[in-house]
């Protein structure tokens, strides 16, 4: 009730308009069978999620390059329990070359996924605002690949919908943790540890 709440207070304030309290029960309503829905969703696919693979075969996996015209972002998400969440990204384009990197810190979340689907939507939003139209995203979370390639469930993946219609193309990629490990280094950075938001514009080297 709290979300939609202050959803329909948004719709007011930045839409100038009024829903009535009849109507934002029911949406509130939906929102909860929504919710309700997801996390069985969650639970089966987490029991379908395969073990880990070869070490061979993931070793032969590298960063690749996105196609001709595009930027492939980079992201990954970082949580520890009742600790400030960050979130990464790097981006390249079909050369390879760096073309930026940020971080941030928020106030914590439940869990790892949420973690990982505030750190998506972060850098896409922050990819439509340097005016990139088509986007690659790339983050090491098997979980929120499936559930953004199989449903519209959950308020972050709603959020992570209607940011990726604001882009020309998009896709969403898994690899594997050690073939993300610029955007983890991103993220684990001590740099500017008091700012919440860092961006930037030169190769960033972690140690």
């Amino acid at each position: 009730i709290l979300w939609r709440l202050w959803k329909c207070r948004n719709v007011l304030l930045f839409q100038r308009r009024h829903i009535p309290w009849l109507k934002v029960l029911q949406l509130a309503k939906y929102d909860t069978q929504e919710w309700l829905d997801s996390q069985n969703h969650i639970a089966r696919i987490s029991q379908t999620i395969p073990g880990p693979t070869n070490t061979t075969n993931r070793r032969q996996q590298r960063w690749t390059r996105p196609p001709l015209g595009w930027i492939k972002c980079n992201y990954d998400g970082s949580y520890k329990k009742n600790l400030p969440t960050k979130a990464g990204w790097i981006l390249r384009d079909h050369e390879g070359i760096f073309r930026g990197a940020g971080r941030t810190i928020t106030s914590s979340l439940s869990n790892l996924l949420e973690s990982e689907a505030q750190a998506l939507l972060i850098s896409m939003q922050l990819c439509w605002a340097k005016g990139y139209t088509r986007v690659v995203f790339e983050g090491d979370s098997q979980q929120l690949q499936k559930l953004s390639l199989n449903c519209g469930l959950l308020n972050w993946l709603r959020e992570i919908w209607h940011w990726s219609t604001g882009f020309e193309d998009i896709k969403f990629c898994w690899v594997p943790r050690e073939h993300n490990s610029e955007a983890h280094a991103v993220v684990i950075s001590n740099d500017a540890p008091l700012i919440s938001y860092v961006y930037y514009h030169t190769l960033l080297i972690c140690n």
